[in-house]
């Protein structure tokens, strides 16, 4: 399996090179250059363990398979408390994807508990020796999880930085008490989108680069942005599919609703980009957390319009810009937005849960920006 860039389609690197190196030179991200097809009845048999190395497999080509196997069973086991993955009923067909009960107690154990495994790995591949320098920004829950899975890995050091008074008292205290030697915590005066953008700058920066060199040092990122982070989390869509069928709930071949609570796309863009080709979903629904419309309106190659647009229709910011460009990517790919994507006129969509708010939201937006078409979709 190759991945190539979201910005060149001609840069093509192997799985080990996209989670080594993170973001790709130009700024795009790496996704694999086809969606395997599996056996979803044989995966449906198995543990969470087996299940995720099954997965992951067929993504991480150049690993070996008993590496990805013991990677697996070494992370999903007793840090999640036999409850990897676990679905509980809520009531009738609604069920709830437990993803909570990992180590730091958020859904990004699932991703930042192998990662770290995956970069050393990858490392190995490439033969490489040099000192990898993590770089987080976090609106609270990504930065713990991150410095959990990261501290103390040989050759690897990490540094987190998140918005001041944006996160929870708790996540702030998770960060700051973090032990390990290799792990740095920072906070940002601003808001995660600050956090965010220098962040990337620094990635995009030649000359930090180039210093970072003369000692031994690459960047790498734990963020969104690294197909290390999104490929573990494809695996508890297929657990929660695999949990119905054994409680009879569901036959196989039977479509199933996901409901994903999501901030910055990062989830939603494993469900909709990735699972997507192996399960048959009826629909997969984003519910933004952030009051009635969803916080990341996105206009193609253009994240300043988006974040005034973000403002005009008085939502919280949280852009993950590049991971609405995979998820494009994808859907482009796929023909799924096609009519959005073409054309000469410049158009902003976003999705929303309230229509009446949404409306009048609308009504501004089009007030503001006379030239964009702007679309909302319900979700």
């Amino acid at each position: 399996m190759k991945f190539f860039s979201t910005r060149d389609h001609d840069h093509i690197v192997t799985a080990s090179q996209a989670i080594a190196q993170g973001l790709s030179d130009e700024g795009g991200l790496f996704v694999p250059e086809r969606f395997p097809q599996v056996d979803v009845r044989a995966l449906c048999q198995l543990d969470y363990p087996t299940l995720a190395a099954a997965v992951v497999s067929e993504y991480l080509t150049d690993y070996s398979k008993d590496f990805l196997a013991e990677a697996t069973r070494t992370t999903y086991g007793e840090a999640f408390g036999g409850k990897a993955g676990y679905l509980a009923p809520v009531e009738g067909d609604t069920y709830a994807l437990e993803l909570w009960h990992g180590p730091t107690c958020a859904f990004k154990d699932y991703a930042l508990q192998l990662m770290p495994k995956l970069l050393v790995e990858a490392k190995k591949n490439l033969s490489r020796t040099e000192k990898t320098l993590i770089l987080v920004a976090t609106s609270g829950d990504t930065g713990k999880a991150a410095l959990d899975g990261y501290h103390d890995i040989p050759g690897v050091e990490i540094a987190v930085f998140y918005p001041t008074g944006g996160t929870s008292e708790i996540q702030r205290l998770q960060m700051a008490t973090q032990e390990g030697a290799n792990v740095a915590v920072y906070a940002v005066r601003g808001n995660f989108d600050d956090a965010q953008t220098g962040v990337k700058r620094v990635f995009g920066d030649k000359a930090i680069a180039a210093k970072l060199a003369e000692r031994n040092i690459r960047l790498s990122s734990a963020n969104s942005i690294n197909w290390g982070r999104l490929v573990p989390q494809i695996v508890y869509y297929f657990a929660a599919y695999a949990q119905l069928l054994k409680a009879g709930k569901i036959a196989f071949g039977d479509e199933v609703d996901f409901c994903v609570p999501t901030g910055n796309f990062g989830d939603i863009s494993v469900s909709t980009g990735y699972v997507y080709t192996h399960l048959k979903l009826d629909e997969i629904k984003d519910r933004p957390d952030t009051k009635h419309l969803i916080d990341c309106i996105h206009r193609h190659d253009d994240a300043s319009l988006a974040r005034r647009l973000s403002n005009v229709l008085e939502t919280v910011t949280i852009p993950e810009y590049p991971v609405l460009e995979e998820l494009k990517q994808f859907l482009k790919d796929n023909g799924a937005i096609g009519s959005l994507m073409s054309g000469s006129g410049p158009t902003t969509y976003g999705l929303y849960q309230d229509e009446i708010l949404a409306r009048m939201a609308l009504k501004k937006a089009q007030e503001r920006y006379p030239d964009y078409d702007i679309i909302l979709c319900r979700t």
